[in-house]
């Protein structure tokens, strides 16, 4: 994950870096990923590879060069943080592998 420096979020990592993030599917069957995990930060002069790769995969091509243009217009002298999570607790929820919530379990039967 990133963000600019100057980002709100970049001071309460640094104070608490204990995190916690949820990843979800909006389409049936769910598939929910739940990590728990410690937050590191590395200030960067300018954005990592990453982030236009994930611009790419999401965006396409000529989208993720305009998202990346945008974000160097705007955020182009304050340099990129990298946001890096050591998970510490990492829970799948497969709705179609009958892997219900606890609550729904114990009505379904579902252990």
């Amino acid at each position: 994950m990133g963000a600019p420096p100057n980002a709100p979020k970049m001071k309460v990592l640094q104070d608490r870096p204990r995190v916690s993030f949820t990843i979800d599917d909006a389409t049936w069957p769910y598939k929910v990923l739940c990590v728990h995990g410690i937050a590191s930060v590395e200030f960067l002069d300018k954005a990592f590879s990453e982030y236009g790769a994930m611009a790419r995969r999401y965006l396409g091509e000529e989208g993720a060069e305009a998202f990346m243009a945008a974000r160097d217009q705007t955020f182009g002298k304050v340099g990129w943080v990298r946001i890096t999570i050591r998970p510490e607790e990492v829970r799948i929820l497969d709705f179609a592998a009958g892997k219900f919530p606890s609550a729904w379990a114990s009505a379904e039967g579902n252990s």
